[in-house]
């Protein structure tokens, strides 16, 4: 999940460079617009990520019966 970690990380970068030029120390300011961006980027690439667990939770389940399990 390195898309949210690194939309989360540019958007803390950006709030953290507003706060410190106007200094406003208000910590809601810091946590809301990262939890939102992070809610957004998880929501539109989430199909994706689900996709791509599945493929490989398939592909260890399979090697997993090739390799002794049940048949």
């Amino acid at each position: 999940m390195g898309p949210p970690l690194l939309a989360v990380l540019a958007v803390g970068l950006v709030i953290s460079l507003l706060q410190a030029l106007t200094q406003v120390q208000e910590a809601t300011l810091a946590f809301l617009p990262k939890l939102a961006v992070c809610a957004v980027v998880m929501l539109l690439l989430g199909p994706f990520a689900v996709g791509a667990m599945r493929g490989w939770t398939e592909t260890l389940f399979d090697r997993a019966i090739e390799l002794g399990g049940v048949r």
